[in-house]
């Protein structure tokens, strides 16, 4: 049952997703986020990167707002209805069913498709409406599930948005993790000898220096 909502929702879902999103979608996957992010980093003016992971992401998100994302492309309460029951299903922990407040359903299909909603909105829409806008330079964001980086042209762009970043993610119960979150120069306007592209460490991305 499972599969069978997470393929209406990817229909519903796939004509809305911005091209920033590569993970958990039909026919995109990791080495389409390594390709996207070779063209920025080559082509583009890009003088420092973001490399960004989200603390225990799946584990994190509200259903209340999850269920509210949801809403406003699903009509059906009969698929609305599944969607909490799955949510709140619980997990079993040391032979007891723990009833579940916060954080997908890990290991199921539907797992990554609600994932992938809740960042179209917490992050992608809002970068891409809220925040390219108000950047003195050019900017570009790449997800892949819950890690992210973000291109930018000047360090003030990426350090108004590194201060803005956790109070959004914080308004949808999300938090960074720290040891996984860093700024480096990056690029191929970085200056020369201060390329830090060999330092990547983010999970989806960490094999995109050796291709550049």
């Amino acid at each position: 049952m499972q599969r069978s909502v997470a393929d209406v929702l990817n229909a519903i879902y796939e004509q809305d997703f911005l091209p920033c999103s590569m993970g958990g979608r039909p026919r995109l996957g990791a080495h389409h986020a390594l390709s996207t992010f070779n063209e920025v980093v080559s082509g583009r003016k890009v003088s420092w990167v973001l490399e960004a992971d989200l603390k225990n992401f799946f584990g994190s998100l509200d259903h209340g707002w999850l269920l509210r994302f949801v809403e406003h492309r699903v009509g059906d309460p009969r698929i609305l209805n599944l969607i909490r029951r799955w949510l709140k299903a619980g997990v079993m922990e040391a032979g007891e069913l723990q009833e579940c407040e916060e954080g997908t359903p890990q290991g199921g299909p539907i797992s990554v498709v609600l994932s992938n909603l809740y960042l179209h909105y917490v992050l992608d829409l809002w970068f891409e409406c809220k925040v390219k806008p108000r950047l003195k330079g050019e900017a570009w964001l790449i997800r892949y599930i819950d890690d992210f980086v973000v291109c930018f042209q000047y360090r003030s762009d990426a350090e108004r948005f590194m201060n803005v970043l956790p109070q959004r993610l914080e308004k949808f119960a999300l938090k960074l993790e720290p040891d996984k979150t860093r700024l480096v120069r990056f690029g191929r306007f970085a200056s020369r000898g201060e390329d830090d592209r060999r330092r990547f460490t983010s999970l989806a991305l960490r094999t995109t220096a050796q291709g550049i």
